[in-house]
């Protein structure tokens, strides 16, 4: 017979009396590019009179995440076709948005850039 202590003699222990090491704390893994939260779009937006007395373009740059689906609405008191647009954002996040218009006045535009509200003006005179 062994004595304790000795090589190769155990111990017993009750099972209770075993505590259970403590895991490793959780750690949240990195967000994936489409769950970080939406950045609020850039825009600038400026006019050019292209054809004096016939038309003139207003045209809005909006800055977004690379990708970002962008729509916009031009309101004012000369929209000259589509007042509606919907671009995506090229790989700089850059979108360039056009619109030809036949009267002077304030111009309005609103949108979204991905999902995203935006608004800007712009006073054509």
């Amino acid at each position: 017979m062994r004595r304790l202590g000795e090589a190769g003699s155990c111990i017993p222990v009750p099972i209770s009396d075993v505590a259970p090491s403590p895991a490793p704390p959780l750690s949240d893994p990195e967000p994936k590019a489409e769950e970080q939260p939406a950045r609020a779009a850039s825009v600038n937006t400026t006019f050019a009179h292209v054809k004096p007395g016939e038309y003139s373009e207003i045209y809005l740059t909006l800055v977004a995440a690379p990708g970002a689906r962008a729509e916009a609405v031009l309101s004012g008191p000369g929209v000259a076709g589509t007042a509606r647009i919907i671009v995506n954002a090229d790989d700089n996040g850059r979108a360039k948005l056009t619109w030809r218009i036949n009267a002077y006045g304030p111009y309005t535009i609103s949108g979204t850039a991905a999902a995203v509200p935006f608004a800007d003006s712009v006073l054509v005179n």
